[in-house]
């Protein structure tokens, strides 16, 4: 059982610990690699039904052959990922100071 007093009070800290620091980041890293692979998907499956002609009134896949370019989930999915991008970056920032200042045990 782990002592309440070890703990960071804020969950999403890192309370000095270069190991949780490293965690915390690679959170944030994945987090930003979901949002992007999100837009990427959509712009994939969109760009899958324009070369390959899918057509049909009833396309249960997702899009079909003519449909417009899904702006409205590729632009906020891709700031999503910048925004995670960015946070995860002054993350790892953080981890590798953090590496770099506390003493070894």
């Amino acid at each position: 059982m782990t002592d309440h007093r070890t703990r960071p009070a804020d969950p999403w800290s890192d309370g000095g610990d270069p190991a949780r620091a490293r965690r915390l980041a690679w959170m944030w890293t994945g987090f930003s690699a979901v949002w992007w692979g999100a837009a990427a998907f959509q712009v994939l499956s969109w760009w899958t039904a324009q070369v390959t002609d899918r057509a049909g009134e009833y396309e249960w896949r997702g899009y079909a052959d003519g449909d417009m370019f899904p702006w409205y989930l590729v632009i906020p999915f891709g700031l999503l990922g910048l925004v995670f991008a960015i946070v995860a970056v002054r993350k790892w920032s953080r981890a590798a100071q953090l590496r770099r200042n506390t003493p070894a045990a």
